[in-house]
């Protein structure tokens, strides 16, 4: 007896969870309000993930502060390689992830609270902010046994594909069930 696990059958429950892509806009709104939904009648769990990406600017990095603007004088003992940087003053970073993280729960938190006014039956939902391309995030995230759901932000026909959307990456590359919300829904 193999201790392999079988394929899925089509059609059976799933064991997944519902994964859902969350940026704090309507569209993601719209994806996590179905995918509550969807949890709910499959009784699952959801967990809702938003991929986020540091640009530093000059006056905030490490690397500004290792390589200043070309208009600072260096001094001559001063060597970028051996040199530590000095620490940012301000802790960027972890406050981009801190506000990133905030927008994902704010939006869970608006559609659980909807849902708790409703009386419908609670569902559990988790959150995750992962640093990282939005696209790459949201397929890492998942399993062949999730269901990944993304809102689209309706840009259509030549708009959309010179945009390089993260739902047209997710729907061609994801190796589970994609379930695209789109805009305004």
């Amino acid at each position: 007896m193999s201790d392999a696990t079988p394929p899925p059958v089509p059609g059976a429950p799933s064991t997944g969870r519902v994964v859902v892509g969350v940026d704090g806009s309507e569209g993601s709104l719209g994806a996590v309000r179905w995918a509550v939904e969807e949890a709910r009648a499959l009784g699952c769990p959801v967990h809702a993930v938003i991929g986020w990406s540091y640009h530093p600017t000059w006056s905030y990095s490490t690397v500004g502060n290792m390589y200043p603007a070309p208009s600072a004088v260096l001094p001559s003992s001063w060597d970028p390689i051996m040199t530590d940087p000095q620490p940012p003053e301000h802790e960027t970073e972890v406050d981009a992830e801190a506000a990133v993280r905030n927008a994902a729960d704010a939006t869970v938190t608006r559609v659980l609270e909807e849902d708790e006014k409703a009386g419908r039956t609670p569902v559990k939902v988790s959150t995750e902010a992962v640093e990282g391309h939005p696209a790459q995030v949201l397929l890492d995230a998942v399993t062949p046994a999730d269901v990944l759901v993304v809102g689209s932000r309706g840009h259509g026909g030549v708009t959309g594909a010179l945009l390089g959307s993260v739902t047209q990456h997710v729907v061609n590359h994801a190796r589970c069930p994609v379930v695209v919300i789109p805009h305004g829904r």
